[in-house]
C-alpha cells in the first residue's frame, strides 16, 4: 500500500519538483552548464530518496516521507536502502518527536536484526529504551516485546548480553 501512494502520489511530484530544480540551475540565473551539469548527471534516484532541499514533500515532512521510502524499499526486500532511509528519516526528526523516534530506532533496529547487523541493532535498540523509559505506549509495549525475543536468540553474541541489565532494569520499571 505504501509503495501504491509513493508511486501514485508523492513520486509525480518529486518528478515535477526535481525537473523545476533541474531547470532553475540550468537557467542562466541559476549558475548555468557548470551547475546544470552537476544537477543532472549525479545519483538519479535522489529524488527520491528526499534529495530535494524543501523540508517537506507533498505535505509530508522530511521524516515521515523518508519513513515511508524505508517502507517500500523494505517491501521491495531491500534491506539495505530501507535501512538508510530510516537512518535518513530518524536523522530528519525533530527531537520533541519522541514517540516518533520511539516507533522508527525500533523498526531499525528490527531490520538492522533481520539484515544480520546485530551489533548496530543493539545501538539502535539502546536508543529505544532511552525513550521508551519516559514514554508509555503501547507500541512501545510491543516493540519491547518484540526485542526481547529478537535479542533472546542472540544470547551468546558479547552486543546482546551487554543490554541484559539494562533489559531487566527497564522492565522492572514498566511493571
Amino acid at each position: 500500500m505504501a509503495a501504491a501512494f509513493l508511486v501514485n502520489t508523492v513520486a509525480p511530484y518529486l518528478k515535477a519538483d526535481a525537473a523545476e530544480d533541474v531547470h532553475l540551475t540550468c537557467s542562466p540565473q541559476g549558475g548555468g552548464q557548470a551547475s546544470c551539469h552537476d544537477q543532472t548527471s549525479g545519483d538519479r534516484g535522489g529524488a527520491l530518496e528526499g534529495g530535494s532541499r524543501r523540508e517537506s514533500i507533498g505535505g509530508y515532512d522530511q521524516a515521515a516521507y523518508l519513513f515511508h521510502v524505508s517502507h517500500v524499499h523494505y517491501e521491495n526486500r531491500d534491506l539495505a536502502d530501507s535501512i538508510k532511509a530510516m537512518k535518513q528519516s530518524i536523522e530528519a526528526m525533530p527531537l520533541q518527536e519522541r514517540q516518533g523516534r520511539l516507533h522508527a530506532n525500533a523498526v531499525l533496529a528490527q531490520r538492522q536484526f533481520e539484515f544480520g547487523h546485530i551489533e548496530e541493532a543493539c545501538a539502535s535498540w539502546e536508543i529505544f529504551l532511552d525513550d521508551y523509559m519516559v514514554l508509555s505506549t503501547s507500541r512501545g509495549d510491543e516493540h519491547f516485546e518484540n526485542m526481547r525475543k529478537s535479542l533472546a536468540l542472540y544470547r551468546k553474541s558479547r552486543a546482546v548480553r551487554g543490554m541484559g541489565d539494562r533489559i531487566r532494569v527497564v522492565a522492572a520499571r514498566k511493571a
